[in-house]
């Protein structure tokens, strides 16, 4: 608390402690209203620069297309592949391709591995020089000799070989078929043989020869 005597001292005091000039900056501050509305001031009123807050330029362009607006990027712009696009067979280089996506292959194309049966080849990597294929279902196909003599001396011996006609017709000592006469009485063979009621008389029945005819009631 002031004393009487400083008071009084005080209230006569003529000099002013503030002058007009502070008195004027005082008056010049912003009351309370002034200062929310500069808080809410968006428009940079103390113009400060991109480069002072380390911000981006708005003059600043994203493959030609300036940052002042929102910008949409295509692939092209970030050097990415169209959604939908295509590539040649020379840029597939591993993965693994859909059934639907492999091409009808010509049977040229095929140059290694054995067909199966399934697919119409025989299952098997080689097959025996002139033997005939035997099925076998689905599996392999297997092969089997055959049996080709070229001669009556020939012998015919039991085997899982198949035989050919000429086979036969040796077997049975013949030289043109199995239905072929041979009048070569004395060797022993498979002859024509014929069954019948009527009798033959002989010198004058026409009979062929090698024919063996066998007269019943």
């Amino acid at each position: 608390k002031a004393e009487g005597a400083a008071l009084a001292a005080h209230e006569a005091d003529g000099v002013k402690h503030v002058s007009a000039a502070e008195r004027t900056a005082w008056n010049a501050k912003a009351d309370g209203a002034s200062t929310s509305a500069h808080i809410s001031n968006t428009n940079n009123p103390h113009g400060v620069t991109a480069a002072q807050v380390g911000a981006v330029p708005t003059t600043r362009k994203v493959n030609g297309k300036a940052l002042s607006a929102d910008v949409t990027l295509a692939a092209a712009d970030v050097g990415a592949a169209a959604a939908g696009h295509s590539h040649g067979a020379g840029d597939i280089a591993s993965g693994t391709l859909d059934a639907a996506r492999i091409p009808d292959l010509v049977a040229s194309k095929i140059t290694s591995g054995t067909l199966p049966v399934a697919r119409g080849g025989t299952g098997a990597a080689s097959l025996t020089s002139g033997a005939a294929l035997i099925g076998a279902g689905t599996g392999a196909v297997t092969t089997r000799a055959i049996k080709d003599n070229t001669s009556a001396s020939a012998a015919l011996t039991a085997s899982s070989a198949l035989v050919t006609m000429n086979t036969l017709r040796y077997a049975l000592n013949r030289t043109t078929g199995p239905g072929a006469a041979d009048t070569n009485y004395t060797t022993a063979m498979m002859r024509a043989i014929q069954a019948s009621t009527t009798d033959l008389t002989a010198g004058s029945s026409s009979l062929t020869s090698g024919t063996i005819y066998l007269v019943y009631e």
